[in-house]
């Protein structure tokens, strides 16, 4: 059965989203002045570590929906993960709901599990947006599939190394009094 979510549950994962949403502007501000796609991948990382710290911090499923379901929304008008659109929150949704599935089927090995469910999120962000942004017709996408393996390989490797420094962040911080009042 499904646990519901306290009102203070719901409360952190929107302040952590909303915390996310804003390190997503800008590296996308800096993305676009620099041409650094890197940065793109930067902002990935960090909200991969973000992801990982809510779901162990509040451990029910849907916390990572809620979490990139909130991002894209917030995200739709800005320069992150592509063109403005309304194509975000879909690939956020999509890709929450194969993360959240992966972590149900490894709840067991959650350790081995959540590097792996990130990573596997991670990479699917630069897929999924080629996908869905140009089967909605957005201009100018058939350029991004020249650097759609890059892109989806340091997913991959940054998808990892999140997962892994979530559960570090994690670590040392769930003891601290206000974690545990959670």
């Amino acid at each position: 059965m499904l646990k519901r979510f306290t009102t203070k549950e719901l409360i952190l994962i929107a302040l952590v989203s909303a915390l996310s949403v804003a390190f997503a502007y800008a590296f996308g501000v800096l993305n676009i002045i620099t041409g650094i796609p890197l940065l793109a991948a930067v902002n990935g990382l960090f909200s991969v570590i973000l992801a990982t710290f809510l779901y162990l911090t509040i451990k029910k499923f849907g916390t990572i929906i809620i979490y990139f379901l909130i991002h894209g929304i917030l995200i739709i008008p800005g320069p992150a993960m592509g063109p403005p659109g309304i194509y975000k929150p879909i690939v956020l949704l999509i890709i929450a709901l194969v993360t959240e599935t992966i972590l149900i089927i490894g709840e067991r090995k959650v350790r081995v599990a959540i590097p792996i469910a990130m990573s596997l999120g991670l990479v699917l962000v630069p897929v999924l947006t080629y996908l869905i942004a140009s089967a909605m017709g957005i201009p100018n996408m058939e350029k991004t599939l020249s650097v759609l393996l890059p892109m989806t390989l340091t997913a991959l490797v940054f998808g990892l190394i999140g997962g892994w420094l979530g559960l570090k962040l994690h670590d040392k911080l769930k003891n601290k009094k206000i974690f545990r009042q959670m």
